[in-house]
């Protein structure tokens, strides 16, 4: 038996049955798997092997053990975006021929990630298909290091509690300790929201994972909003069913603020989040840092900055020259690129907020989930204060 030969009858089988998580132990599981988060789960005659996904990131290394019991001689093997296991933990002879792998053993694996995007680990035994021995086993992924300085990971799904989301986009507001008063994050969506801080392992007071408030009533109105793979009409009063929110006394923040908007039904659909509690200082500059998520990259995501002070005439800063990019200041007084939507209102609460004069924008369409670095300061340097951000955005597909 070969090495291609061993993984013909699992290759074969992933291509025709159905990508969906089962509880049923005679059906493979199809799940996605977290970092250092181990899963545990059975092979049996029927079922012989599994499929955990996860997104990797181009040139970074990662370890993936699978310890078999109860009889199991497991094997792992990861499949790339092409469908061909390219790193397996089968051992081989000098002339080809695998070393069979002995029940009860712990197989282990490390690779290196020939592509950014998803990849498939198949936890298997030995023989595969024409393998015979069945059990339990536990399996862990590790990633051992990062490719590059700024970690363009975003998880795919993750988990909130019992249920299984799929990430939209991330949001993190740098220095967010430099703040006062309270910030908070209200999110209005025509799809189920939740809400994660920071990296889901929570920490004194603060929650994990945030679930809508019951009777939202919100809808954006007018215009045309940036949604799945364009920018497209709205009609009038678009109902935002949903609504999610998180509040927290800057003194309780250390650090920078990231929070991750998640669906359990990925749905196409609209989402408008609004942060507060952001202020300017003389000569200050604050930091808002926007990711698409792996599965909603192709979806444009748009940044709206007002002055809630006075007088205060915010700019903004991002790159430029990306392909995907465009900004505009003083988006309701100049000619701009994004001129179509600038009489788009937010109503909520019985109260409408129309995004133009005096307010910044920028479009966000770079089709990766690489971090966008939105600088936002003050177009007079004299006149400071407060102001919010306005996130909108779409789903695009699910």
């Amino acid at each position: 038996m070969t090495m291609r030969a061993l993984w013909t009858g699992v290759l074969l089988l992933l291509w025709v049955l159905p990508a969906v998580a089962q509880d049923d132990p005679e059906t493979p599981v199809d799940r996605s798997i977290e970092w250092d988060v181990p899963v545990f789960e059975s092979l049996t005659e029927q079922a012989f092997f599994d499929i955990w996904r996860f997104f990797a990131v181009e040139g970074e290394r990662y370890e993936v053990r699978m310890l078999g019991q109860d009889g199991l001689a497991p094997l792992v093997g990861v499949r790339g975006a092409a469908g061909d296991v390219f790193a397996s933990s089968a051992v081989t002879q000098p002339d080809g021929s695998p070393v069979p792998t002995e029940p009860n053993t712990e197989a282990i694996l490390v690779f290196t990630a020939p592509e950014s995007g998803e990849l498939v680990l198949i936890a298997t035994r030995y023989g595969g298909a024409e393998g015979d021995t069945v059990g339990v086993y536990r399996m862990a992924l590790t990633r051992l290091d990062v490719a590059a300085e700024d970690d363009p990971y975003v998880d795919v799904e993750f988990r909130c509690g019992a249920d299984l989301v799929t990430s939209v986009v991330v949001l993190t507001v740098e220095d967010a300790d430099e703040a006062e008063g309270v910030v908070s994050l209200t999110v209005w969506s025509s799809f189920p929201p939740v809400l994660r801080v920071g990296d889901g392992q929570g920490a004194d007071g603060v929650p994990t994972c945030i679930r809508p408030e019951p009777e939202a009533v919100a809808m954006l109105s007018g215009g045309v909003v940036p949604f799945a793979d364009g920018v497209r009409a709205v009609p009038d009063d678009l109902a935002l069913p949903y609504e999610v929110r998180f509040v927290l006394p800057a003194r309780d923040i250390s650090g920078s603020l990231r929070l991750t908007l998640a669906t359990p039904e990925p749905r196409l659909g609209y989402f408008v989040a609004r942060w507060d509690g952001l202020s300017l200082t003389a000569d200050d500059v604050d930091e808002l840092t926007v990711r698409h998520a792996p599965q909603t990259k192709t979806a444009p995501v748009r940044v709206v900055v007002q002055g809630v002070s006075p007088r205060l005439d915010p700019a903004i800063g991002v790159t430029l020259d990306e392909t995907g990019i465009t900004a505009c200041a003083d988006w309701g007084l100049r000619p701009c690129a994004l001129d179509g939507w600038r009489e788009a209102e937010m109503i909520y609460n019985g109260v409408a907020v129309r995004f133009d004069r005096l307010s910044a924008v920028a479009d966000l369409l770079t089709g990766d989930v690489a971090p966008i670095l939105v600088q936002v300061g003050a177009g007079n340097p004299a006149v400071v204060g407060e102001y919010t951000v306005w996130v909108l955005g779409g789903m695009s597909k699910e």
